[in-house]
């Protein structure tokens, strides 16, 4: 091979399951360093701290794909989804923060747990950019932006408990449109208040595929199909994807977050099948729910659908309320529920009782039951159901 030839690196502390010593991976770093120059990729999963420092910055002109993954504690970091264990009190005082020196333009930029010095970089061939739990070295709003509309060809856009800052600023912008022609996915999550919904608003992706989305916007539901919907041209990715889910959506009221999730499939990376999932923000279930459930209704999305009544998310140590915290009646405008499932007793009785009435439909004027395209009713994670009730129930339907 010759000593001038592209390099691409990848290294980490559990690479190909086999844990290597911190030392030995040191070594191995400080060599690969003196030929920065070279990297055209680089793939680093480890736990900075003051003995990693000197490799926080590089000169890399040639670098078209860059990966770094913070797994220290110290730095926002994580080790396989579990916190990683206690580390030294200096590390949680050090800011991590890249600088890549030699002007290269990026291609791929994936970033967890590190942040970044964003002057002086390329992102006009940008196609996929992935920013997770970062605070120091965040970018600024007016770099993001910046950023975006620079990168015409991205492809996949995620951003996940990302302190932007000035994000605040975004309320106050005036609404400057951002094309993005080839985004196929989207993940907007855990980001500051108002962020998430100014770049749904702002930014234009008419080949979408895949959407993660969590903000405050529920009430633009309620008139999704007009023009002066300010997430009009939201709703019109939504739709499609919503409505040609092959495994159907779940609605599921995470009363123990406040939030109201819609989701179509499963949430893939690679986007190659149409996916959704949205997480809207809620003060009051009891009226969220029925927001949702008219959204779903008016705009014919009549694929089969499972609800989860108090969520998937309780908490070992949590107290279910003893008040409703799912408007059972809602159920009657819902033909095409297939699974249902709730935690809260209170709930549970409700539901029961409507699905075990019939109802007389608003435009047909027909009598039947609420939910005809039930299949499963899951109630087994209820405390205080008893036998008596669940043969009233079947007694009546």
């Amino acid at each position: 091979m010759s000593a001038h030839a592209p390099l691409s690196i990848r290294c980490g502390e559990n690479d190909g399951m086999k844990l290597r010593s911190p030392g030995a991976i040191n070594e191995f770093l400080k060599v690969i360093w003196d030929h920065s120059w070279r990297w055209q990729a680089l793939s680093l999963r480890l736990a900075f701290d003051a003995r990693r420092l000197q490799f926080l910055e590089f000169s890399a002109p040639q670098i078209r794909d860059l990966t770094v993954e913070n797994s220290s504690r110290g730095f926002g970091g994580m080790l396989g989804g579990y916190e990683f264990g206690e580390m030294h009190a200096e590390s949680k005082t050090l800011t991590c923060v890249l600088r890549i020196l030699g002007n290269p333009t990026l291609r791929h930029l994936s970033l967890e747990g590190i942040g970044l010095q964003w002057n002086n970089l390329g992102f006009s061939r940008l196609r996929y950019l992935s920013l997770l739990r970062i605070h120091e070295g965040a970018p600024s709003l007016q770099e993001l932006l910046e950023i975006l509309k620079m990168a015409s060809y991205l492809e996949q856009l995620a951003l996940d408990a990302v302190e932007i800052i000035n994000s605040s600023d975004a309320q106050e912008l005036d609404m400057q449109p951002i094309h993005l022609s080839s985004l196929i996915s989207l993940r907007l999550d855990d980001l500051p208040a108002g962020l998430a919904e100014y770049l749904i608003r702002a930014i234009r992706f008419p080949q979408l595929k895949s959407k993660r989305v969590r903000g405050r916007f529920l009430e633009h539901f309620e008139n999704s199909n007009s023009d002066q919907n300010p997430y009009h041209h939201f709703f019109l990715a939504l739709h499609p994807i919503l409505s040609s889910s092959t495994q159907g959506l779940t609605l599921s009221n995470e009363t123990s977050l406040n939030l109201l999730s819609l989701g179509a499939g499963h949430w893939a990376e690679d986007a190659g099948e149409k996916t959704a999932s949205l997480e809207v923000e809620v003060e009051d279930p009891l009226s969220a729910v029925p927001k949702m459930a008219d959204f779903l209704t008016s705009n014919r999305i009549l694929v089969p659908l499972t609800i989860a009544a108090n969520g998937y998310n309780r908490a070992f140590d949590a107290t279910l309320p003893p008040t409703p915290s799912f408007p059972a009646e809602v159920l009657e405008k819902l033909p095409t529920v297939t699974h249902i499932s709730a935690l809260v007793l209170v709930d549970a009785l409700n539901i029961m009782n409507v699905l075990g009435t019939i109802w007389r439909d608003d435009e047909t004027g027909r009598l039947g039951w609420a939910c005809p395209k039930l299949e499963v009713l899951d109630f087994g994670a209820v405390d205080g159901l008893t036998s008596e009730h669940r043969e009233a129930f079947l007694n009546a339907r």
